[in-house]
């Protein structure tokens, strides 16, 4: 293709690996996110059910039990994906086959830091469920415009080119944002 200058193609030896990992980190973090995507969506469901019911109990035990479970789900699935990060990418790889080592180090090493991703991602899904079953939707909004757009991007920048960490500093920098949303959400959840 005319328009892509060839500095810019991935060389094979050197950015296939980079491309393969990312692709299973993509997986193996997608895969995580369902779990607190779908608590989220019970917890709308549920917790709009008790507020138009009028009902403050159900409404107080709901919210607290489904973000209970997103808490543990993070605890757990950071945990598997913690220790189980090699055998996880040797699912998709063969590890027998020497020229998959570097992609399969590439892979371990990005799901690691997925693992660490889940801890405030899985509490941040489910609390937004409940604020939307609660029909508090502008104030979240608000959050992840200011925690993603405005102070993560910066982050992103600032890790990942302007102190030249690269891919690492920009997911650093993600995380780091998350966490300040995750802690804003539960914030206003609490409120």
């Amino acid at each position: 293709d005319r328009r892509l200058p060839r500095r810019h193609l991935p060389h094979g030896s050197v950015w296939h690996h980079r491309v393969g990992g990312t692709r299973h980190r993509l997986q193996c973090g997608g895969l995580a996110f369902a779990v607190p995507f779908g608590l989220g969506q019970a917890a709308t469901i549920r917790v709009a059910y008790a507020a138009g019911a009028g009902d403050v109990a159900a409404l107080r035990l709901t919210s607290r039990v489904a973000i209970g479970l997103g808490f543990g789900w993070s605890i757990v699935g950071c945990a598997l994906m913690w220790w189980l990060a090699l055998p996880i990418a040797e699912v998709f790889l063969d590890a027998a086959d020497p020229a998959n080592l570097p992609t399969l180090e590439m892979a371990a090493a990005l799901v690691a830091f997925v693992a660490l991703y889940q801890l405030p991602d899985g509490p941040q899904q489910v609390a937004l469920g409940v604020l939307r079953g609660l029909r508090d939707t502008r104030v979240p909004m608000i959050i992840a415009l200011i925690s993603y757009w405005i102070i993560g991007a910066a982050l992103c920048v600032w890790f990942g080119f302007a102190l030249g960490y690269s891919g690492p500093g920009v997911w650093a920098g993600l995380a780091l944002a998350l966490v300040i949303a995750t802690m804003a959400v539960m914030t206003r959840y609490l409120w």
